[in-house]
């Protein structure tokens, strides 16, 4: 829960500090709108002064803080200039860079902190509209967030982080009215990060390194903010009409990673062709998506057996989408997890299959699901994580098998399937409401596969003998089709489950 009170406040105060707004607006209406911004997401502000000098306000020494449970942010600028530029925008100068310190605290351990510094050198903002419909325009050949320290590190010890923004343009929009209304654009056509550490504690210690390169970062998000919203108590913001929404997308990506300790080392390396991400969070649901295409990893270790490991994977996406608020109502739910042609080396096939009994070709598997369900509690509630209780937290009304599928060793398993449930009997299902519906299976090479198995000693004969009666049971042969088994499990609203047509319970 607390990964999500810390979204809004702290994501929020990096954004502020670096965008910039667009007006029919005077130096003094675009601070004001920062001030009331900063209000309106739970956020407290100081400044040392403030004084306007012909057309332009000058800032000094502004300090935003941000608090959830368990973590605090804070940054300085030591100077804002707002210089209004006569033809109804403004130039919003800052400080090239500027410090935000971070920390966690967990009840019964020492505080962690992390120190950044933020460096914005050439960052060029023009900020437009109107007071009620600000929007700042940005650009910069170059941004960068520095790791200065971190708390808690052995004697001697460094963590050396750099991320790096190139060829950097972006819009953010602050609609004013009854509730903010945030959004923003951005694009980078490069975000390298560079991390190093070193641990020189004896028998214990090592080092490491990390790089990243990835290329056209485009992002775009919304937010709307009720005022002084509370992002320590999510249910309540939530309720005031707190939503968050947004995107991303990636181009291609490289990266390489290597360490080394007294007992081993090893290094790996890898490229993802693009991808992307988004998420979704209001009363009415929370919601998460990622994609990658292309995926080419190669791993060494001193301490494997071979020289190096490779792993490939055509495409890969989660995605998921349920209800966040106590509910009478079924809401709708879902979720999808997909790897589409995934292969690994032949070293790795060595070890399992030496005699290349089974078919080494990619595999794949595919589950996708929707359905209708509502919860009984308020899930963003944080007492919930000490709740043993034991009792359910929610009911689940309607579930959908859109596709599974698992494609693997010369053997394919597809389904679909539709069921409602009766939260009012747990009897005939002992344990969880009963359901009425149907899902249907094929099985293509499963025998085959077991004769596979019992070949390379993986099986033994009797199990394999075993599970083929127990497939002769459920499911029926396909004329004309090699090894292949359909299958028709029904459970009937009178309590029947029957299997092809014939009752079984």
């Amino acid at each position: 829960m607390a990964q999500w009170k810390s979204l809004g406040g702290g994501a929020a105060l990096v954004a502020l500090l670096g965008s910039t707004a667009q007006a029919e607006v005077t130096a003094a209406e675009v601070w004001q709108s920062w001030k009331d911004l900063t209000t309106s997401m739970g956020q407290t502000l100081t400044v040392e002064s403030e004084e306007m000098s012909g057309d332009t306000l000058t800032v000094t020494n502004m300090a935003m803080k941000s608090e959830s449970v368990g973590v605090t942010a804070t940054g300085t600028l030591a100077s804002i200039a707002f210089e209004e530029l006569g033809d109804g925008t403004v130039a919003v100068t800052m400080s090239p860079e500027y410090p935000v310190i971070i920390t966690t605290k967990v009840e019964g351990e020492d505080p962690v902190v992390v120190a950044l510094t933020v460096r914005q050198t050439d960052l060029r903002m023009i900020a437009s509209g109107s007071v009620d419909a600000l929007s700042y325009d940005v650009s910069a050949p170059e941004l960068a967030i520095i790791l200065d320290n971190v708390s808690g590190m052995p004697d001697g010890g460094a963590v050396d982080l750099t991320a790096t923004f190139k060829g950097v343009a972006g819009k953010y929009t602050v609609a004013s009215g009854e509730k903010k209304v945030v959004g923003t654009e951005f694009k980078a056509d490069l975000l390298s990060v560079d991390v190093k550490v070193d641990d020189p504690t004896p028998e214990t210690g090592g080092s490491g390194a990390f790089t990243v390169a990835i290329a056209a970062l485009q992002s775009a998000s919304n937010a709307t903010f009720a005022p002084e919203t509370d992002f320590q108590d999510m249910p309540a913001a939530l309720a005031a009409g707190f939503a968050t929404d947004g995107t991303m997308t990636y181009g291609k990506t490289t990266f390489s990673f290597n360490f080394t300790d007294p007992t081993s080392n090893g290094k790996a390396n890898g490229t993802i062709a693009n991808g992307g991400f988004n998420f979704a969070l209001d009363a009415a649901r929370m919601g998460y998506g990622s994609t990658t295409n292309g995926t080419d990893i190669t791993v060494s270790s001193s301490d494997m057996p071979f020289p190096a490991v490779t792993i490939t994977l055509a495409e890969a996406a989660f995605n998921f989408l349920m209800p966040v608020m106590k509910s009478t109502e079924p809401q709708d739910f879902s979720m999808l997890t997909k790897l589409v042609g995934f292969s690994i080396s032949d070293e790795i096939w060595g070890m399992i299959d030496p005699t290349a009994v089974l078919p080494h070709d990619p595999a794949t598997v595919i589950l996708d699901v929707a359905g209708k369900g509502n919860w009984l509690v308020d899930i963003m509630d944080q007492s919930l994580a000490e709740d043993t209780s034991g009792k359910v937290p929610g009911e689940l009304h309607a579930l959908t098998l859109k596709q599974l599928q698992v494609t693997a060793a010369g053997a394919d398993l597809s389904g679909t399937g539709d069921f409602t449930f009766d939260n009012t009997d747990t009897a005939t299902i002992p344990g969880m409401p009963k359901p009425t519906g149907s899902i249907d299976v094929k099985l293509v090479g499963g025998n085959g596969l077991l004769d596979k198995l019992v070949l390379m000693g993986v099986l033994p004969e009797d199990q394999s003998m075993g599970a083929k009666m127990m497939m002769g049971m459920f499911g029926r042969t396909v004329e004309g089709a090699e090894d292949t088994l359909t299958s028709q499990i029904e459970f009937k609203a009178d309590g029947g489950i029957f299997a092809n047509g014939q009752q079984i319970q």
